[in-house]
Formats: C-alpha cells, sequence, structure tokens
C-alpha cells in the first residue's frame, strides 16, 4: 500500500461572511502500488483539495495522509520538500514557473535535484518535451509566453520526469486537444506500468476508460460512490 487516507476533513473559513465551508468531509480510501484512481464529481464537490492536502499544499482539518509510514499531515515543511523534490508530482491546471527560466530548464529541475548533471538533464528534458509535441524552438523559450494547451503539457512533463512514485494529476488535459490528450495517456499508462500510483481529477471518460481502475465520485466533500471504472462510468 502507497497512500492511505484515513477521515480527512478540511473546512475553510470565510472571514468577509463569517461563515466556514466544507471542503472535505470525512475522505477515508487506500491506494496501492501501480494504481490509477480517477476522481469525478461537480464543481465544488472536493477533488481539488482533496490533492492538494495530499500535496500538503492546503492543510487538512483533520484525519491523516499516510504515504509510506509518514504523515504528510504532520509531516514538517522540509520533509514535504523533499517528498516533492524526490516522489511525489503534482500536476495543476495551471503552470506556475519563475519568469524568464526557459521552457527545457523548468522541466530539467527535478531531474538535477536527484543528482542528474544539467546537461544530462536537459537532454532527457529535451526528448520529453519533444514526445509532447513541444516545437523546438519553443525548448529555450519561456513557457509564461505560451498557450494553455502548451503551459499544460510542460506542467505534465515537469511533474512526470523523475518518474514519481504518486503522481497528482488536476485536470492535466482540459486544454489538450485529442492527439495530444492520446500521448498523455501513452505516458500515464507507462508511469503506471513501472509502479507510479496516480490519483487524478478527470471530466474527460474516455480518458478514464482508457487508464483509471477504480473511480471515487465526489459530493459535498464525501466519495459518495467507489467501485471499477465501468461500474461508476455506468452508474453516473
Amino acid at each position: 500500500m502507497v497512500l492511505e487516507i484515513k477521515d480527512l476533513r478540511k473546512t475553510f473559513t470565510m472571514h468577509a461572511i463569517g461563515k466556514q465551508l466544507t471542503a472535505l468531509n470525512g475522505v477515508s480510501f487506500s491506494a496501492n502500488e501501480g494504481e490509477f484512481i480517477g476522481i469525478m464529481g461537480k464543481s465544488g464537490s472536493g477533488k481539488s483539495t482533496l490533492l492538494k492536502c495530499i500535496y500538503r499544499t492546503c492543510l487538512p482539518t483533520a484525519g491523516s495522509i499516510i504515504y509510506h509510514n509518514i504523515d504528510l499531515t504532520k509531516a514538517k515543511d522540509n520533509e514535504i520538500i523533499a517528498l516533492r523534490r524526490k516522489e511525489i508530482g503534482y500536476v495543476s491546471q495551471f503552470l506556475r514557473v519563475i519568469p524568464r527560466v526557459t521552457t527545457v530548464d523548468v522541466v530539467a529541475e527535478p531531474l538535477i535535484w536527484k543528482g542528474y548533471t544539467r546537461e544530462k538533464a536537459r537532454d532527457e528534458a529535451s526528448y520529453l518535451l519533444r514526445k509532447l509535441e513541444i516545437k523546438e524552438e519553443l525548448l529555450n523559450a519561456y513557457p509564461t509566453t505560451f498557450s494553455g494547451g502548451e503551459k499544460q503539457r510542460v506542467n505534465l512533463a515537469r511533474a512526470i520526469i523523475s518518474r514519481p512514485s504518486l503522481l497528482l494529476l488536476d485536470e492535466p488535459t482540459s486544454a489538450l486537444d485529442a492527439e495530444s490528450s492520446k500521448k498523455v495517456v501513452e505516458m500515464m499508462l507507462k508511469l503506471k506500468q513501472e509502479g507510479t500510483t496516480i490519483l487524478g481529477t478527470f471530466h474527460n471518460t474516455e480518458i478514464l476508460k482508457k487508464t483509471s481502475d477504480r473511480i471515487f465520485f465526489m459530493k459535498n466533500g464525501c466519495i459518495e460512490k467507489t467501485g471499477k471504472t465501468h461500474e461508476i462510468l455506468e452508474m453516473i
């Protein structure tokens, strides 16, 4: 077992209106090595908050997130940073990088953290970006100027280049065309075969049919339905 979540809760305080919003309300599940779990639900159901709590960009209000015997809800900040650099990848819909850092260097950085030489890391990054159909002339350009689809592909390349043990995907294909999405699916399946555990939110059910083993359908901060992919897709 790679990940075990018990009774996870997250409440946001809306100071402007003096109210509290419950984003997660007692979420519990486990995930095994090489398993792909798809997460579905309407906007506001808690999907993104769940991923952010696992990645620890959100600190849960209660509950535990056990990753390889480490409780991510209690780990120190330096431990979380080390895990993000070496073992846990995260892809959001939006690329956030330092301005005036080239695309190839943005993607190469995780390999440099793992001890690769800059030259080797850049070679690996260039190869991966080409596979994701980022044009050659864009490799040394600044990704802050790219289109939404190009930014998503750079974001994905940065997250998967170091072959993380756990990969969190928050709508990583929302701005991609069919051909780009196909290549992303191929890469996700390859990572899965190599043992990466993947949790991903998707609106595209065709991608889930090709990749996921199970689906969680979330509503009001809870997992309302869970089961094998084909079973859940037939129910919703």
